[in-house]
């Protein structure tokens, strides 16, 4: 059996469903990507004849939403920049909220929203491992004044960090996010 060099193997191609092929395992299987390369699917051609529905935009509003993603996102390798924390001291911090999340009995979006101010705050501000907790626990009390109809409580937030911060520290350092 010869093993292939990955950098010289030939780019995926389009499978007939779309997905990008990739190269097969020892069982020749076809493994298949996420990643969908074919074209969109028109899912406004039935609307088209009502101008409510401003079907005619719907393409520039896509492109307008790509290039805002492509200018907005957080850069893939934000964590090099950190001194003093690193990207498994990160997922140690998000297992905690998940299970935090799970604890309080919050919306998925509550979750996501916090991994993304985590993520929004970490490329721009370098913070030392002591604080660390701190921005997990501020991005979650505001994603769930954001998302949920009853946030949990700054004073549960607070017995849930072991009592490491006090409220007026959180009630700072929400300040302190929203000023970035």
């Amino acid at each position: 059996m010869t093993d292939i060099n990955p950098a010289l193997a030939p780019p995926p191609q389009a499978a007939p469903n779309g997905y990008l092929a990739s190269n097969t395992d020892n069982n020749n299987h076809e493994l298949q990507s996420y990643q969908y390369s074919g074209p969109a699917d028109d899912i406004d051609e039935r609307d088209s004849d009502d101008p409510l529905c401003a079907t005619s935009y719907v393409q520039d509003m896509y492109e307008h939403f790509r290039s805002k993603e492509m200018s907005t996102s957080v850069r893939p390798l934000y964590m090099e920049d950190q001194q003093y924390i690193n990207e498994r001291m990160r997922s140690i911090l998000v297992d905690w909220l998940v299970e935090v999340h799970l604890k309080f009995k919050l919306v998925p979006e509550t979750l996501y929203l916090t991994v993304n101010l985590i993520d929004r705050y970490l490329a721009k501000t370098e913070v030392s491992r002591p604080k660390l907790q701190l921005v997990g626990v501020t991005a979650l009390l505001i994603a769930s004044k954001y998302e949920e109809i009853y946030p949990p409580e700054l004073r549960d937030l607070v017995y849930i960090c072991d009592r490491a911060y006090s409220k007026l520290e959180v009630r700072s350092f929400v300040l302190f996010v929203y000023a970035l």
